[in-house]
């Protein structure tokens, strides 16, 4: 008996895919400990998130546009290929002529397949790919199903658009946002028609054209919001600060990051430097130069914020 058989009889309800994850029938994976906690802390407000535990580096990202193309590859060449296997075990049978020139127009056909270039496999931005095998095989689970779906459709799809926002654009944009005060940034994406994303509508909105922002001192309230906010949002170390910006639909993500950091985020002190911290800062600059992200992230003056390391 194989270990898939073996695990159905011990854990009924649970599906084998590829080691060492398993999954219930409806797609659900081992609990995470972590969103555990913080489903436990948060209560009623906590929502789980599809963020990536970090910044998306460069070598994940082209894995993960790899993966994708490797996919969309796969999908027009796997039906040649299964045909082309068949049509081989047919060799030895009284039509071997007649088998062999199917096998060649076959292929012909996979040759061709390969040849057409790769924008043209894609399809639209929201077709669905094999997210589990493209995130344990390609990207080696340094993100999830999820976070890769997200991104592909987000970030890296040819079709979308991130070039500057023209004149023209913007001015039918506008207009757009006059019918639809609802800001429905579904409808308002497809309407404008120019490779935006609903994120980058409704950014763009927040951004430039939302008279509503605050440029005034925050008060309590949007304290207690924000810090809700975050909590609710958070998943480890990682803090979607654009998501928190459009729920709090009054203030810029420079703004949030700037007021989490500097005021009320725990973790980090609001006390004067000491000596010590100063001497380490100095030797860490003598060897990084001024990378303050990465001096942070080194923690090499423990509970200081970059901003405060640059200043």
């Amino acid at each position: 008996m194989n270990i898939k058989s073996r695990y159905k009889m011990i854990v009924p309800g649970y599906s084998f895919m590829r080691t060492p994850f398993f999954k219930d029938k409806e797609g659900n994976g081992p609990t995470n400990i972590e969103i555990t906690r913080r489903a436990s802390d948060v209560g009623e407000l906590f929502e789980r998130n599809a963020m990536p535990p970090g910044k998306w580096k460069k070598p994940t990202l082209q894995a993960l546009i790899s993966g994708v193309e490797r996919e969309a590859r796969r999908h027009v060449t796997e039906p040649l290929l299964s045909k082309l296997e068949y049509l081989n075990d047919m060799l030895n049978g009284p039509d071997h002529e007649e088998v062999k020139q199917k096998i060649s127009e076959v292929q012909k056909q996979i040759d061709e397949k390969s040849k057409v270039p790769i924008t043209g496999l894609l399809g639209d931005r929201e077709r669905e790919w094999d997210w589990d095998t493209i995130a344990n095989i390609d990207l080696d689970m340094q993100a999830t199903p999820a976070n890769c779906a997200c991104y592909w459709k987000s970030h890296l799809h040819p079709s979308i658009n991130n070039d500057a926002w023209s004149k023209a654009e913007e001015k039918n944009f506008t207009s757009i946002l006059e019918k639809h005060t609802d800001r429905d940034w579904n409808w308002i994406s497809k309407e404008l028609n120019t490779g935006r994303t609903p994120l980058q509508c409704a950014q763009y909105y927040q951004r430039t054209l939302n008279k509503d922002f605050k440029r005034k001192p925050w008060t309590p309230e949007e304290d207690q919001q924000l810090v809700k906010c975050i909590h609710r949002l958070k998943v480890g170390n990682c803090i979607p600060y654009t998501m928190v910006a459009l729920n709090l639909n009054s203030r810029t993500n420079y703004q949030v990051v700037h007021r989490w950091s500097k005021t009320l985020d725990p973790f980090y002190k609001k006390t004067r430097w000491e000596p010590e911290e100063d001497g380490a800062l100095l030797r860490a600059v003598s060897i990084y130069g001024e990378k303050w992200a990465r001096i942070r992230d080194l923690n090499i003056v423990p509970n200081r914020h970059d901003g405060q390391l640059r200043e």
